[in-house]
């Protein structure tokens, strides 16, 4: 059994790491070019975005339908951003807005998967919408 468990959780980290690499990986590629405007964040988010990510891989396997609708609906907003940073990019824009867009997403994914490292305000799927259309 204990073998079992163990493939099963290194089965679900592969599925976790290869969503991370393709959806929300911390370069952007924009046009070929990758963006690298990202905000710099003190070492504290870092850390705790990091440990975000471990707790995740932790507990995937024990709700992966739950998990996987999360991914989904992320992954909606994801594209909707990357879209838009990539038209304001080709009008040779920067929004501060679209870019707080970004770190909403990464705060969003520690609320849903890593509660217990708490984000610096509250954050939720309808948060992000509000956001989403006041842009």
């Amino acid at each position: 059994m204990a073998g079992r468990s163990r493939s099963k959780n290194g089965n679900a980290r592969r599925l976790i790491l290869t969503r991370q690499r393709g959806v929300d990986g911390f370069a952007r590629r924009i046009e070929g070019v990758v963006a690298l405007s990202v905000p710099p964040i003190d070492v504290g988010q870092h850390h705790r975005l990091n440990d975000a990510i471990a707790v995740r891989l932790d507990k995937i396997a024990s709700n992966p339908e739950r998990d996987g609708n999360w991914q989904q609906q992320l992954a909606r907003y994801w594209q909707a951003y990357q879209a838009r940073l990539a038209a304001d990019y080709s009008r040779g824009l920067r929004n501060p807005k679209v870019e707080e867009m970004r770190w909403m997403l990464e705060e969003l994914r520690v609320s849903l998967w890593a509660q217990q490292l708490k984000t610096p305000y509250p954050v939720s799927f309808r948060r992000v919408e509000k956001y989403w259309s006041e842009l």
